[in-house]
């Protein structure tokens, strides 16, 4: 019946993101962010696994952070 499902759940993945709204942006969180998401797939069983960030800034209004995930193949 073949190896079980390995997916990851967007609220599962959400929980890795370091970023918080109402708080201060700051790059090195966007990317601790990105690697915390690919970290979370890879272990998950997708190794190749591919995260993009981006951010657009508004200095001193606010942050819209974006996250492109990509998980690609499932390896056993």
């Amino acid at each position: 019946s073949g190896p079980p499902d390995r997916k990851v759940s967007e609220d599962a993945l959400r929980r890795r993101i370091v970023l918080t709204e109402g708080r201060a942006f700051e790059i090195p969180g966007l990317n601790r962010s990105a690697e915390r998401l690919r970290e979370s797939l890879q272990e998950a069983g997708y190794a190749r696994a591919e995260v993009e960030e981006s951010a657009t800034v508004v200095p001193g209004q606010h942050a819209d952070v974006r996250f492109v995930v990509r998980p690609g193949p499932y390896f056993t």
